[in-house]
């Protein structure tokens, strides 16, 4: 749900969401294919599980410009993040080895 709402208003969430989202998809692939290519298996372990997250939420045509949004609702404070999370994981796994 977190990811339908965010791409639905991703132009407001950057000043320009189409070359921040082609930055993100640029530098994910980068970040998938160092981990490929380190032959870790754990961290290749991860980086299926977080992959196999990001395809359940819509895969890299669902990432947008912005952490996420947050909201309340009945004095609850909520927060839609999208496909920040299993993006996060990945693009920072080797920089701050995400073992």
């Amino acid at each position: 749900m977190g990811a339908r709402i965010l791409k639905n208003i991703d132009i407001f969430l950057a000043a320009n969401p189409d070359e921040s989202i082609d930055k993100l998809k640029s530098d994910l692939n980068k970040a998938i294919k160092d981990i490929e290519n380190s032959n870790d298996v754990s961290y290749i372990s991860k980086l299926k599980t977080q992959l196999d997250k990001l395809n359940s939420i819509g895969g890299v045509n669902s990432i947008i410009p912005s952490e996420g949004i947050t909201f309340m609702y009945n004095n609850k404070l909520y927060k839609l993040t999208g496909t920040f999370a299993p993006v996060n994981m990945i693009m920072g796994m080797l920089k701050y080895g995400g073992r």
